[in-house]
């Protein structure tokens, strides 16, 4: 049997809250079951979770990127990652956040994300006149690396998630759109009504309400069959077989034949 997504929470919920009786840092992790009981803060999630693959690969190749200015810098550029004891007993060679190709890796991420004009804005600064050949090198690995990663791979992680906010925003105001302005069962357009004279309210109120075809469906479907009548007997036969042609679709008694709704959607 399939687990309902509820129900894992409320076990999961359950663990951790007993887990935190003996270790009392797992009690400040339950404060996240405010995502559960506020929508939008479900919005936010959903948003990143529905583009999670195209944000997994763009977080590979950032972390790609990063790996080859790493590569780069642990080849040529060590004595500019400073350590916090940059005194002479302390070389280049030595040096606490470029040692090992790890370490570079570690700091370039931690340093090149942080800082808003890159990694360059943590290393040590060369002088041109000092070293030339040097002081033109860090000027394309500085450049490069804040137009690469800070600005076009960051921003382009931010704008899949704002996307994702907008596809959701359209997808609701579409949703939204069909409630209020389409008959959920003959699919007509509230337009279609307005343009013949029609009230869109008594039509969806009264001729076609939703609730009363509900009532309807569940009173035929707990009626036996040898007390149905012929249209009843119709009727629960298209249930039992999932068919819903006893719906009216595109036409109803106060305007006739309308527009095919089905037809609208696809153009």
């Amino acid at each position: 049997m399939r687990l309902d997504t509820q129900h894992a929470f409320n076990v999961i919920y359950f663990v951790l809250s007993v887990l935190g009786v003996f270790y009392h840092t797992i009690f400040s992790f339950l404060l996240l079951d405010i995502v559960i009981k506020i929508p939008l803060l479900q919005n936010v999630v959903q948003a990143i979770v529905q583009n999670r693959k195209q944000l997994f690969y763009t977080f590979v190749l950032l972390a790609i990127i990063i790996y080859i200015y790493s590569f780069i810098a642990f080849r040529t550029l060590r004595g500019s990652y400073l350590s916090v004891d940059n005194s002479a007993e302390n070389p280049p060679d030595q040096n606490l956040y470029c040692s090992t190709l790890l370490e570079c890796f570690a700091s370039t991420i931690n340093n090149g994300l942080r800082a808003g004009g890159g990694v360059g804005d943590y290393l040590d600064q060369i002088s041109m006149i000092q070293d030339y050949d040097t002081y033109w090198m860090r000027y394309v690995f500085d450049l490069s690396f804040f137009f690469i990663v800070t600005i076009l791979l960051l921003n382009l992680i931010f704008g899949i998630i704002i996307d994702a906010f907008a596809d959701m925003r359209d997808a609701r105001n579409a949703i939204d759109s069909d409630v209020k302005g389409r008959c959920f069962i003959c699919g007509l357009n509230r337009f279609e009504f307005e343009t013949k004279n029609k009230s869109w309210f008594d039509h969806v109120e009264k001729e076609h309400n939703a609730f009363a075809y509900l009532y309807f469906i569940l009173y035929v479907q707990a009626k036996p069959g040898n007390q149905c009548t012929g249209v009843e007997k119709y009727v629960k036969a298209l249930i039992l077989k999932e068919d819903p042609a006893f719906f009216p679709v595109g036409k109803c008694l106060s305007i006739g034949f309308g527009s095919d709704p089905t037809r609208e959607k696809e153009e």
